[in-house]
């Protein structure tokens, strides 16, 4: 027999199903889901509120980092913001007196650095410790430096020069021609009279100022103190002592180099005094040379400067083109050799003042 098929017209619904009132279990299901559904709803609208938040909290974070990172990138290109310090000599020392001790530097693995023995370059730049937390009084320093420095006590000197303190102070003033000064003044606070200064790359000058200027008499000071490992810089001390003028080496002087002699190469000479007459910071008109070479041989010659160029004594070249400039005082047939690249713009290297 077949299966009666049904009429879905046929089937009859219960109408208490649907009546609230008789089925109480109905309605708790239904407000049940609906409640389920709300709380849901509002679940998801905090969650997006707080990650809103929290991605604003880093939004704003990430452009203050970026703003102090671009901060710091343009404060590590500017120049060096110093001002030049002139201290009046009758000025009263301030009390308390500042802490004279070093702050400990960090300490760091040494580094190498090249140097052009030729070129007498500033050695200060490249730079390994933390000097901008080292303290230093620049006046009581300049005060220590200016006695010795009256005395000639080179030794002294020295010992100074390469301590922590006077390395801040000097390289506080690194890539400018501005200084420090400790002196007499003039009436309109100018360096005048007797004074001492210290600038950039371990430079000193001690002596006759007139107006803001060198001149006069005095002493001039470089040292050549590595802050990375030096191999191949082999002078460690620089000195000018005599006339100047307009803020350079002018008049009668000695030029005067020191050297490391474990960086001397075999078959050269090396200047160790230029004794004799300057103009602007050049040699210029009678000199006596000294040199020295890797054997302590010492040799002094004479010769004939004008304006940073010695005269050559004759028309005389040798296979290098080198023409005889100076003459040995105690052998006249052994002569000191130049090329014409090397003979001009001779004279106190290194020396810094915006009269250069």
């Amino acid at each position: 027999m077949g299966k009666k098929k049904t009429n879905n017209d046929d089937i009859q619904l219960d109408d208490d199903f649907f009546d609230e009132d008789t089925n109480p279990k109905i309605k708790i299901i239904v407000a049940s889901c609906v409640l389920a559904v709300l709380v849901i709803i509002l679940a998801v609208v905090l969650i997006f509120m707080n990650k809103s938040d929290e991605d604003t909290e880093v939004k704003n974070d990430l452009q203050e980092n970026i703003l102090e990172y671009a901060q710091i990138t343009d404060d590590s290109d500017k120049e060096p913001e110093v001002t030049p310090e002139i201290i009046d000599r009758n000025e009263a020392d301030p009390s308390p007196s500042p802490s004279l001790e070093p702050t400990p530097t960090p300490s760091s693995e040494p580094e190498t650095e090249e140097a052009d023995e030729e070129d007498e370059g500033p050695v200060m730049k490249l730079d390994v410790k933390n000097f901008k937390s080292v303290k230093y009084d620049t006046k009581a320093n300049l005060k220590e430096m200016e006695m010795y420095m009256s005395e000639g006590n080179f030794e002294a000197m020295d010992d100074l020069a390469h301590l922590d303190r006077y390395l801040a102070m000097s390289y506080a003033y690194r890539d400018t021609m501005d200084y420090a000064y400790y002196g007499d003044l003039n009436s309109d606070g100018k360096p005048n009279g007797k004074g001492i200064a210290v600038y950039a790359d371990n430079q000193y000058y001690y002596g006759d100022w007139v107006n803001g200027v060198r001149e006069g008499e005095g002493l001039w000071a470089h040292y050549h103190v590595h802050l990375k490992t030096n191999v191949s810089d082999s002078i460690v001390f620089h000195m000018y002592r005599g006339g100047f003028k307009n803020d350079l080496p002018d008049g009668e002087g000695q030029d005067h180099y020191e050297y490391d002699e474990r960086f001397f190469q075999k078959d050269r000479n090396y200047i160790t005094n230029y004794i004799g007459g300057f103009k602007k910071g050049l040699i210029d008109g009678e000199l006596t040379v000294v040199s020295t070479d890797i054997n302590g041989y010492i040799i002094q010659y004479n010769g004939i400067a004008h304006n940073g160029s010695f005269e050559y004594i004759s028309e005389s070249r040798d296979a290098k083109k080198r023409g005889p400039v100076l003459v040995d005082m105690e052998n006249p047939d052994n002569y000191y050799w130049l090329s014409d690249k090397d003979n001009k713009n001779i004279g106190v290297k290194s020396y810094i003042s915006k009269s250069k």
